[in-house]
């Protein structure tokens, strides 16, 4: 069962190393991924430091902003960087980002989309 499990990988790893070798005829090589949780931190102004000890924000400090998640895109082809900030980063959102993708290329152009497998890219929906 284990050596079945290794040629599953090789092969898994054999496909998307040819495909960042080189651009498949009418396709797009696209590398998703999310960056987060990303949080509005609160700082107090810039200044030199003041010569006594300055104030701390203990690490556990409550976000009354909330936290949110930047999904990027970057386009192997065209070198370009496309994200997009999002509150959650569920099935849905992960969705909504790539058929927001799906939008930016004609339809002729198919899209190899490389990315991990957290759990919101393994949804039915995904």
């Amino acid at each position: 069962m284990e050596a079945v499990e290794r040629s599953r990988v090789r092969a898994k790893k054999g496909a998307v190393l040819r495909l960042y070798r080189r651009r498949r005829r009418r396709g797009r090589r696209l590398c998703v991924d999310e960056f987060g949780p990303l949080q509005v931190k609160p700082q107090p102004g810039v200044c030199w430091a003041p010569q006594r000890e300055p104030q701390r924000l203990r690490a556990t400090y409550r976000r009354t902003q909330g936290i949110g998640y930047l999904f990027g895109c970057y386009d192997l082809d065209d070198d370009l960087l496309h994200g997009v900030y999002r509150r959650s980063r569920s099935g849905a959102d992960f969705l909504d980002f790539l058929s927001g993708l799906r939008e930016r290329y004609h339809r002729d152009e198919r899209l190899h989309i490389v990315c991990d497998n957290l759990s919101s890219h393994t949804t039915a929906d995904v």
